[in-house]
């Protein structure tokens, strides 16, 4: 069987969706990948980006990094890692920090709940946007 990825069928465009969010660390949006994938696929339609990604991200080989300045932006790098948004301008990068996060057992033991994924994320001004402040104030 032609399979892509864990059972998931293969197609070019599903191939080239996730290629394209593989090769870049800015945590795209869909619209970013949609433009990309258009180089080489020009009659890919946005709804089928769209479905990619949710089957891909469904499947655990994508992950939803949240919404920032209304789009939805998804990372192909499935470690746990912290993420750094910038409020103002939208850049999302890896902090590359290896902070401690509480020990999920520990939560499922105490609280009853059963911990499936963590994420941390801090949100603020990038070096870039922070002079910009530094600079009207």
């Amino acid at each position: 069987r032609d399979t892509l990825y864990g059972g998931v069928k293969h197609s070019s465009k599903r191939k080239a969706i996730y290629s394209a969010i593989c090769a870049t660390k800015t945590h795209p949006s869909v619209e970013w990948v949609y433009n990309q994938v258009r180089r080489d696929f020009p009659s890919v339609s946005l709804g089928t980006v769209y479905r990619n990604i949710a089957q891909l991200c469904a499947c655990g080989f994508l992950k939803s990094v949240g919404a920032v300045n209304g789009e939805e932006r998804f990372d192909a790098d499935m470690s746990e890692h912290t993420h750094l948004v910038c409020k103002k301008c939208g850049a999302i990068s890896d902090a590359g920090l290896s902070e401690k996060l509480p020990d999920f057992r520990e939560i499922s033991e105490n609280l009853g709940f059963t911990v499936h994924r963590r994420e941390l994320t801090y949100f603020g001004l990038c070096q870039e946007c922070a002079a910009k402040e530094q600079q009207v104030n």
